[in-house]
Formats: C-alpha cells, structure tokens, sequence
C-alpha cells in the first residue's frame, strides 16, 4: 500500500534534490547509484576508475580499471577485451586438452565460435 504512494512522491524531485532535502533534515542518506552514475562519481574519478584500451575491431573501448592502486608495482592493462571465440582454442585446447579436430568438430556443429 505504501509504495505506490512513495513512488508517486518520489516524482516531486529529482534525485539530487531529495538528497539536499534529506541531508538538510539530517537524515543520513546516500542514492544507489547506478552503474554510469557510480563511475562518473567524483571518487571513481579521482581513482581513474576509467581507462580506454584499443580494440581492433571497435576501436577505443572504456573498462573498469584496477581498483588495486599500488605505488611500486602499479596494475595495467595489456589486453583489449576478447572478441567471441578469440581464446576458444587456447582455453579447450590446453586446459581440457581438446586437439584440433574435436574443436573443428565443435565449430562445425556450432557449439563453439
């Protein structure tokens, strides 16, 4: 019975401002953000939350940097994400030591890109 009352409510301002509004009546408050919201955050930034990587099909693509900030021996991203298939030979291949004619096989019925 409550929510659809709250909803309707809620309608009145926008987010932003129903944050100034409660933290003004010293109700402790904070959004669920979502995931743009969360990276274009100020803190996110300040991390460098963000970073471009070239694709070689896309072109620059932006990913979730580490959030392991190491002074010493920083973490970086020596990859493009993978296209579909991209390590299907290499992850069947040697961990499940599949050989090139199960994976032809698999290709040819289409289990497998």
């Amino acid at each position: 019975v409550l929510i659809p009352v709250l909803v309707e409510v809620f309608k009145e301002h926008t987010l932003d401002e129903w944050l100034d509004l409660l933290r003004g009546a010293h109700v402790p408050v904070g959004p669920v953000n979502t995931i743009d919201r969360a990276l274009e955050s100020p803190q996110a930034v300040a991390r460098d939350m963000l970073q471009e990587v070239a694709h070689p099909t896309i072109g620059p693509v932006r990913i979730v940097a580490s959030p392991l900030k190491l002074e010493a021996t920083p973490p970086t991203i020596r990859r493009h994400p993978p296209m579909l298939g991209e390590h299907t030979d290499e992850v069947l291949g040697e961990m499940l030591d599949m050989d090139s004619v199960e994976l032809h096989n698999l290709r040819a019925r289409r289990v497998i890109a």
